[in-house]
């Protein structure tokens, strides 16, 4: 038996960010959302059944709410959160959540912690060695 959960973002980046939401076409298709929200791709790379993917765009601050979407109590789906942020704003931390309503309440969430890239090229100094 399915239910139908609410999707909704929580996103804390510079407005100047970009956010995609991708998903595989069986599940985003099922999101209803206005017309012209939804980009289609093909990932030849995935099963042949399933190369559709979706894109959704993301508002980079604050709520967004992606639509509602029928899923199975077991489903497992594989998405991805792509992310383009201009080189100033590198160097922060950000913050994007997307998180699973059912019936109004919170049943799931997942969160995208977004840090700064270390240079692996820079070794941290140990103390007391020569």
């Amino acid at each position: 038996m399915a239910n139908v959960f609410g999707v909704v973002s929580l996103a804390g980046m510079p407005v100047q960010g970009r956010l995609i939401k991708e998903g595989p076409g069986r599940l985003v298709g099922g999101l209803k959302l206005a017309p012209g929200q939804v980009e289609a791709n093909e990932d030849i790379g995935a099963h042949p059944d399933d190369r559709r993917r979706m894109h959704i765009p993301i508002g980079p601050q604050g709520v967004g709410r992606l639509g509602e979407v029928e899923l199975k109590a077991d489903a497992r789906v594989a998405s991805h959160l792509l992310v383009e942020l201009p080189e100033e704003h590198r160097g922060s931390s950000h913050e994007v959540a997307a998180r699973q309503l059912y019936n109004g309440q919170e049943v799931g969430r997942i969160t995208w912690r977004l840090m700064p890239e270390v240079d692996k090229a820079v070794k941290p100094e140990r103390k007391g060695s020569s």
